[in-house]
């Protein structure tokens, strides 16, 4: 059984896809050591409801069980004939969205959940400036600063630990940021598999800092909205408008406090 957060219901209950008021999350975790603070806590404070999916419990999911899967980063990966592997790529072909983050995005490329000339690791940490290719994508929206550019390019500052660097195969691949102003080379990439829409995570973007020390009393990362918008592309949804000023607030006005506190900072509707 899953281990449910703010939800009753558990993956692999489902025989189809169904409609969900409620967007839901299903947040993969590898092991007891996966860090996925930092990833909790940008869902929390979103007010995103999720269920944690162990290993053993990934070859159960189906697709309408939870709407996006998200892989946090770390340094696992799936054997080729492993149950594990097959249900994540049913769950996206049947139209279940999935996001990679670092090790997550490794998972995706070696999965060919997008595929890729070829991908990478630089090994280095610290923060870097994302140049951002696809400006218009849902991806990008409310991330960037006028003046805030670099080569022509609108830059987003974003934490980086040792991630993928992505080349891809296709042209239908959306290189949404890259690590180069010229766009060869993808930090974070956007496509589509089977039925499913795939977003993978080269860096970091819910992160403040290298480490897994929660801060409290900082808004969140910037880069975390393109992780708010992600999941929301990746489940075929639209982000409410109320929702989209409560991500915007979270971020202006610090982080872990109280989700009544945002939303009597909401403009009233």
């Amino acid at each position: 059984m899953a281990r449910k957060h703010t939800t009753r219901e558990a993956p692999g209950k489902s025989s189809a896809p169904r409609a969900r008021k409620r967007l839901k999350i299903g947040l993969y975790i590898n092991e007891d050591q996966a860090g996925i603070l930092n990833l909790t806590k940008c869902l929390r404070n979103w007010d995103i409801s999720f269920v944690s999916i162990r290993r053993d419990e990934l070859v159960h999911l189906k697709p309408g069980d939870v709407d996006v899967l998200l892989l946090h980063g770390g340094w696992y990966g799936f054997e080729k004939k492993e149950p594990a592997r097959q249900a994540l790529h049913s769950f996206v072909q049947g139209g279940g969205g999935c996001i990679g983050i670092c090790c997550g995005a490794i998972v995706i490329c070696r999965q060919k959940l997008i595929r890729t000339k070829d991908w990478y690791l630089a090994p280095s940490t610290g923060w870097m400036r994302m140049s951002i290719q696809t400006e218009k994508h849902p991806i990008v929206k409310g991330s960037l600063v006028a003046d805030e550019k670099f080569m022509g390019r609108h830059v987003v500052p974003i934490v980086y630990f040792n991630g993928p660097h992505m080349v891809p195969e296709n042209s239908s691949t959306v290189v949404v940021g890259s690590y180069d102003p010229e766009g060869r080379v993808g930090s974070v990439l956007a496509d589509h598999y089977g039925q499913g829409r795939v977003v993978a995570f080269g860096p970091h973007p819910e992160k403040e800092q290298i480490d897994e020390v929660i801060t409290t009393n900082e808004p969140l990362p910037r880069a975390s909205l393109l992780l708010h918008n992600a999941i929301y592309w990746a489940a075929r949804r639209r982000v409410p408008k109320r929702q989209w000023e409560f991500a915007k607030i979270i971020n202006l006005h610090g982080s872990l406090r109280p989700v009544r506190e945002y939303k009597s900072l909401l403009p009233k509707s």
